[in-house]
């Protein structure tokens, strides 16, 4: 045996680990870029002005991306995550869900700030910490009593966050040791 090589099954499965831990880093700032970046989109395509094309175009991709995350993406990520081997495949699918919803959730919220309190809510609420849209878009459907508004923002917040953390806690649990297992009776 060389020195600083390790060989044999327990090569193959460190090597298949690392392998599939940048697969695992490699989805998660994927999606974060691909998310943020169009929310960015959004954002300055508001600032533009072009909060009709936004109506037109974006509004109606709102509702069935949401309806596919929630009909087909999580019950099939909860379905993998019951296996193994399939663990970090369910927990990237999580993840790439909480994206989704993280983009159909702050774009709509982006979208109903601007139309009712202008740049000046749009800026503030997209520069409090990421996700600063939200309780800003809740804050300004409180003032205007649409508590369904308030509900929506909220229970989308809920789902979006409740994927994000299911999916890195699945992901990291595909890397940890092997499960803990009751001791044998004797």
């Amino acid at each position: 045996m060389t020195k600083g090589r390790v060989e044999g099954p327990e090569k193959s499965a460190e090597e298949r680990e690392e392998r599939s831990a940048g697969w695992a880093v490699l989805c998660i700032f994927g999606v974060l870029f691909l998310t943020w970046g169009t929310y960015l989109a959004v954002v300055v395509a508001l600032l533009l002005g072009q909060l009709p094309w936004l109506l037109a175009h974006e509004q109606p991709l709102n509702r069935p991306l949401a309806i596919l995350c929630g009909t087909r993406l999580i019950p099939l990520c909860l379905l993998l995550a019951l296996f193994g081997r399939t663990r970090l495949l369910a927990g990237m699918g999580f993840f790439l869900t909480s994206g989704l919803l993280t983009f159909v959730t702050c774009a709509a919220c982006a979208m109903y700030v601007y139309y009712h309190w202008s740049w000046w809510g749009l800026i503030l609420g997209s520069v409090l910490v990421g996700y600063g849209i939200m309780p800003t878009a809740a804050l300004c459907a409180g003032t205007l009593h649409q508590w369904g508004m308030v509900g929506q923002i909220f229970s989308g917040g809920l789902l979006l966050f409740s994927c994000l953390y299911l999916g890195l806690t699945l992901m990291t649990l595909s890397f940890s040791a092997d499960p803990v297992r009751p001791p044998h009776a004797e």
